[in-house]
């Protein structure tokens, strides 16, 4: 018996790991089965596996992944695999080519992405190792006919014959701009910053597409562009976020006067008091704006049975604010008849929270939900034949409630101006800022959440020196002195990774989707710059 789970969530549950000489074994059997059957990942999770993301690439969970690649390093194809593997193939006449090609699982999931795979290892043709096919550059909401804050992708190429051509096209092309059409053969391969700007010429959605050809590459590489486009008054992006204040802006209000700007924090009333945002049981099947997947049904009194002997069973919460942090979850359950100890499991999101063991008794258990979004959905899932009765769900605040309160100054009128340079704030504190236009009657705008830079005499990276981007698999940073030291810290400060540039560039992966601080050291300098994974 142990406790924790991965993404360092405490709970208690039935560990088992397999033997050091075994685990290599594992984790190419696991790669196989979800390179052939990734369309099944959904299924699987529903059984109460929390390994597993979605049903496409890469399917797995950034932590289950992380762990595959380890066991896969440390564990390498041995005879008795390759035996084991031969044997099946003269019975089912396929194979796993994780263990016919060692080192494959790199190409595929870990730190060799970017590279093509050749069954010799000897990569002596063109190609493109960065940005990876069929990157997302999405320049998120933005004030429809005003340019967008440009974004960047590094490209690097690797044993070019010539130049490369650099082409936007698709139904919003005009509305997108990169800043070069011709790369040259030295500037790709040494690492090209293309720089695209953005400005829409249509209120919603608009969509591109960069076409990198050429240079003797035997396929094009593509980028998609989207930007969502609004002609409502709003609260743009931060810019220059610093240890103690930001820079705030926000789009033109038709007739306005003036600008009202107000920041605040949110600070704990002093009363333990809770707030309940869902509190239900059931009596007569699924309340109102529940749903459910697999077997679920209300036949022993006051519960909601999940699972079957046969069929797995998911509850699906409705949608609930979790955008302030403070609020826990409380589910009371017991196992169904003889199904001793069935496991329990809770996702938010589509990410592991919690697996609770149940008894013959009831009991409550309870987890802290984190940080997550306006609409986030939490679900309970038992697996067939591990048969869960449910009696009450509940989610609440933990105690003190959370109010708003401006900073010393705020609100602010600052007159007819698009951005305001906020100072004088606490280092490493989250703030919220929104506009009130004056002299007209818009509405007050959306509200920006901020997070002012973490450690003290840490000055913002400028990015003429260090090149970086947000890709699918973490971020990418360009331009490097070999040897430097790159720390990624949380948004509580925590060290995540740590790592010394072996080259001019470098992948670094990331344990989840949030808010992240790079540290960039390099001999007495430190400098610093926050992203959103």
């Amino acid at each position: 018996m142990g406790t924790g789970t991965p993404n360092g969530l405490t709970t208690s549950m039935n560990l088992w790991e397999p033997a050091d000489r075994y685990k290599g074994d594992f984790a190419r059997q696991y790669m196989y089965m979800v390179t052939c059957y990734e369309e099944m990942a959904s299924m699987w999770m529903s059984t109460g596996l929390t390994a597993f993301s979605n049903k496409t690439y890469p399917a797995f969970l950034d932590w289950f992944r992380d762990q595959l690649l380890k066991w896969d390093r440390e564990d390498p194809v041995d005879k008795k695999e390759i035996d084991r593997n031969n044997a099946i193939y003269s019975l089912q006449h396929n194979r796993n080519p994780y263990i016919d090609f060692p080192g494959l699982a790199e190409y595929v999931w870990g730190n060799k992405i970017t590279v093509p795979f050749t069954t010799t290892g000897n990569v002596d043709f063109p190609y493109l190792s960065t940005p990876s096919n069929g990157l997302i550059v999405d320049f998120g909401k933005i004030i429809y006919n005003q340019p967008a804050k440009a974004d960047t992708i590094i490209l690097k190429a690797v044993n070019l014959t010539g130049d490369l051509t650099v082409q936007v096209s698709g139904n919003n092309a005009t509305d997108f701009m990169v800043n070069t059409t011709l790369i040259s053969k030295a500037d790709a391969e040494a690492g090209f910053k293309l720089i695209i700007n953005c400005t829409p010429t249509k209120v919603g959605t608009v969509n591109a597409q960069i076409t990198i050809n050429g240079g003797g590459t035997t396929s094009p590489s593509f980028v998609n562009l989207k930007a969502g486009s609004t002609d409502n008054f709003q609260a743009l992006s931060t810019g220059n976020v610093t240890q103690t204040g930001f820079d705030a802006n926000w789009s033109f209000s038709a007739n306005a006067t003036g600008y009202t700007v107000n920041v605040y924090s949110l600070h704990s009333d002093g009363l333990v008091q809770k707030v309940t945002l869902l509190e239900n049981d059931f009596p007569t099947g699924l309340p109102s704006g529940w749903s459910s997947t697999g077997w679920t049904d209300n036949s022993v009194a006051d519960c909601m049975k999940l699972a079957s002997g046969s069929n797995v069973g998911k509850l699906i919460l409705p949608a609930l604010n979790l955008s302030i942090a403070g609020y826990s979850l409380t589910v009371r359950a017991r196992q169904y008849n003889n199904d001793a100890g069935a496991p329990l499991s809770a996702t938010i999101d589509g990410q592991p929270l919690a697996v609770w063991t149940t008894a013959v008794a009831n009991q409550d258990f309870t987890v802290s939900l984190p940080l997550a979004t306006a609409t986030s959905v939490i679900n309970l899932s038992a697996g067939a034949g591990r048969r869960v009765l449910i009696e009450s769900v509940k989610v609440e605040s933990q105690g003190s409630s959370l109010t708003p309160v401006s900073v010393q100054g705020y609100p602010k009128s600052v007159g007819n101006i698009l951005t305001y340079s906020v100072n004088g704030l606490t280092s490493d504190s989250t703030f919220y800022f929104n506009i009130q236009p004056e002299g007209n009657n818009a509405t007050i705008s959306n509200t920006i959440k901020v997070h002012t830079l973490l450690v003290a005499g840490i000055e913002q990276e400028n990015k003429n020196t260090v090149n970086w981007h947000v890709t699918p698999q973490g971020i990418l940073i360009g331009n490097l002195s070999t040897g430097c030291l790159l720390n990624v810290l949380d948004m509580m400060g925590r060290k995540v990774l740590s790592t010394k540039a072996t080259d001019s560039e470098i992948q670094l992966p990331l344990p989840q989707k949030g808010i992240y601080f790079l540290q960039v050291k390099n001999g007495g300098s430190i400098k610093s710059f926050k992203f959103a994974y």
